[in-house]
């Protein structure tokens, strides 16, 4: 960046912290009894990633791809007034809640998150995601040798 601090960017899937989010182990516990995780929205409006997007030609490292759900008539308003600012693409809500589940249901709760914790809490971060979040000695090779042929 600006101030000579080196940035480093992997996708969800390569680093760490995406491995230990997608494995529900940082997630706050409120998340796995959410009261609002559920097809009855509160809000006007649902902002939330849109994870299938492969039916608009994008792949999932595409960036800047949100779902709105519109919840109420006011909400089907201010969509409007908005729309002239955004690129919109209507979908069915089924297509978005069929790549983002926790909008229809709580977060399941990871058997290994207190496990990840107690580590975390003796051991640090890097520790606890190397030991609870590695990729598998296969995956590895298998990663490597697409890259490789991807070369």
């Amino acid at each position: 960046d600006e101030n000579g601090h080196v940035i480093k960017r992997e996708s969800i899937n390569e680093s760490a912290f995406g491995q230990a989010y997608v494995k529900n182990l940082t997630l706050r516990s409120s998340c796995m009894e959410c009261p609002f995780a559920c097809n009855r929205r509160q809000g006007d409006l649902t902002l939330c990633d849109h994870w299938c997007i492969v039916h608009l030609g994008l792949d999932k490292e595409d960036k800047g791809i949100t779902a709105v759900l519109v919840n109420s008539e006011k909400g089907s308003h201010i969509l409007e007034d908005a729309a002239e600012q955004m690129v919109v693409e209507h979908i069915k809500p089924e297509e978005v809640y069929a790549g983002n589940p926790i909008l229809c249901h709580p977060a399941g709760k990871n058997s290994s998150r207190n496990g990840f914790f107690a580590t975390m809490q003796q051991h640090g971060y890097k520790y606890a995601t190397k030991k609870y979040c590695a990729p598998s000695s296969l995956m590895k090779k298998v990663v490597r040798r697409i890259k490789r042929l991807l070369k």
